[in-house]
């Protein structure tokens, strides 16, 4: 079965609907995505286990990630960067590559982030790690990070170098997120910080519904935290005691 059909937004959502079943979908779904992890690593898989990976410090207020940031020039959607590990004074922008995905689009995509975001990285399995490797070798880009998904754990292969930023782009993107922002004077430091402030404050975690979430579905408690009131507590609602 495809990863649209497994791990989409509605696929989900049917999963934990009817309170009487959602134990038992749940416990189902738990052993459908050891799986996938084993042999199947879709996008899903890796940005659930990131997310799990850093579950602590988003539940203590350390860290934040965004999850398909749009990425503007001008007023075009150019890329749409897969994560963003984000504090208010740093970030590390992510590009995933699941194992169904090929390296040939990021020689569009890694010098767009390395425009607007000082620490770019890419996040492969171990099973595709030689590949990247050797494509961010030829294209010279000797300045992007790489996270490897192993089967035990999320290691870092190789630190990312500092980027030197666009102004001109950064400004684009900040005033696609706050239109009538007064930022035109700002040197280069204060537009970078500015723009990592604006997207740390952009949204709250909820906490609440993402500790009540088993493992396998952080990801999905994390980019659902805008859920309607009273959606999020029937979801609740099917963890309670």
């Amino acid at each position: 079965m495809s990863e649209k059909k497994i791990f989409c937004t509605s696929a989900l959502n049917e999963l934990l609907r009817d309170k009487t079943s959602a134990s038992e979908n749940i416990t189902k779904f738990e052993k459908t995505y050891k799986n996938y992890f084993d042999y199947h690593k879709y996008e899903y898989i890796f940005k659930n286990e990131f997310t799990n990976l850093y579950i602590n410090q988003i539940l203590n207020d350390e860290v934040k990630l965004l999850y398909e940031l749009e990425i503007y020039e001008n007023d075009t959607l150019i890329n749409i960067l897969d994560l963003l590990l984000i504090t208010d004074s740093s970030a590390l922008a992510v590009e995933i590559k699941s194992d169904y995905d090929s390296p040939q689009r990021l020689t569009r995509q890694l010098p767009t982030y390395s425009r607007l975001f000082q620490y770019v990285s890419i996040f492969v399995s171990e099973e595709k790690l030689d590949i990247y490797k050797e494509y961010l070798e030829h294209m010279e880009m000797n300045n992007i990070g790489i996270i490897v998904l192993t089967p035990t754990s999320i290691r870092t292969e190789r630190n990312p170098l500092s980027n030197n930023l666009d102004q001109v782009l950064l400004t684009h993107n900040i005033k696609k997120l706050k239109p009538h922002l007064p930022i035109d004077e700002l040197d280069m430091d204060r537009l970078y910080k500015t723009w990592l402030n604006n997207l740390y404050y952009a949204f709250n975690v909820d906490k609440k519904f993402l500790t009540k979430m088993p493992r396998s579905l952080k990801f999905y408690a994390y980019s659902h935290g805008f859920m309607k009131p009273l959606k999020k507590a029937r979801f609740l609602r099917l963890f309670s005691s």
